[in-house]
């Protein structure tokens, strides 16, 4: 993450020769901001590990000859290409965009995590898997970015929709969570 990071700031001081400009060359997102394009690169791994990919994206990083940290991200931006991750996802500005796409959940679920549930993956100070442009006063800027007139200062409302869903102490017996040892999380505090 540090290798990536470093080319961000090469980026946002201007500079042309960096990976992240480099790749989106090209393509429909080469205005995506920095901050935006970390968030995209980090979850290519957060993805894999959070929707059962843990042990195929192992199985891809052990093998892979690391070359240059350049090869390692072009790598990896390929493999996250080919598992469904790609950046069009992660444009803030593109979010915005109020058209209806049937085949895209991108909208509606970055606002029930804006508005709802804040789940806002920022950097961890001893184990860092994000970038530091990734900190908590990233998130409720890129919401209001994606969601032009939404005001972030009182949201998320995640204890009000705690209770509304139920609270902590979900009175249902017919309700059956699977996976619960794969769960990515719970070793991300440990």
């Amino acid at each position: 993450m540090e290798y990536v990071t470093e080319q961000g700031k090469l980026r946002d001081s201007g500079d042309p020769n960096n990976i992240i400009t480099e790749t989106l060359a090209g393509g429909t997102q080469t205005e995506i901001r920095t901050d935006d394009w970390m968030s995209f690169y980090a979850d290519i791994f957060a993805g894999q590990v959070q929707y059962g990919g843990r042990t195929d994206l192992c199985d891809f990083l052990f093998p892979l000859n690391w070359g240059t940290q350049e090869d390692f991200a072009k790598a990896v931006i390929a493999y996250g290409a080919k598992n469904g991750t790609t950046v069009e996802g992660y444009n803030s500005n593109d979010l915005a965009n109020t058209t209806i796409d049937v085949k895209s959940a991108g909208r509606p679920w970055t606002y029930q995590y804006c508005t709802e549930f804040g789940w806002f993956q920022t950097i961890s100070k001893k184990h860092p898997m994000r970038s530091p442009h990734l900190g908590l006063e990233y998130w409720p800027a890129m919401c209001e970015r994606a969601f032009p007139g939404l005001n972030m200062d009182n949201k998320p409302k995640a204890w009000a929709n705690t209770i509304d869903q139920g609270g902590v102490s979900i009175a249902e017996g017919k309700i059956f969570f699977a996976n619960g040892g794969e769960d990515p999380w719970q070793w991300a505090t440990k």
